[in-house]
């Protein structure tokens, strides 16, 4: 298209050539950062929006359904594909999340377990303690003096 618009010399060519090796660049671009990201196919990409809408909301409460929905899939699907690319299920997925934010927090603030848990998304401090331990093999008030 740029060639064509470059032959045709047209009154006024330089603007759509300009508009036309924009897009160019924006499609290089865009096919850059989806390697860079290792996004191959739609469903790459439905997953990776998929892990930042957790990511980014991991102590909202959203809920797995609310994210198929936003993204135009049914939760069986999104269920399917998440686990087939990531390992875990999208609870999982999220729980990890959580208890990750909750290392951090416990091993580089003062903030109470109650606090932490609250602030990584649990429900409550008794759920908190128990998916840690069950997930780390250490109770939060260990994990924090360690």
């Amino acid at each position: 298209t740029i060639f064509d618009l470059v032959q045709a010399d047209f009154t006024g060519a330089e603007y759509t050539i300009s508009g036309a090796a924009n897009y160019l660049l924006g499609l290089i671009l865009t096919h850059k950062k989806r390697i860079s990201m290792k996004i191959s196919s739609k469903t790459d990409e439905i997953i990776m929006k998929a892990k930042v809408r957790l990511e980014e909301n991991y102590d909202t409460g959203i809920s797995m359904e609310e994210i198929a929905e936003e993204l135009n899939i049914s939760y069986v699907w999104f269920r399917t594909y998440f686990k087939k690319h990531t390992g875990f299920s999208p609870y999982e997925y999220l729980l990890n999340i959580k208890i990750n934010n909750a290392k951090i927090l416990l091993q580089s603030t003062n903030y109470s377990v109650k606090e932490i848990a609250a602030l990584s998304g649990f429900n409550s401090q008794y759920q908190f303690s128990k998916i840690f331990k069950l997930k780390t093999g250490k109770p939060p008030t260990d994990f924090k003096s360690s």
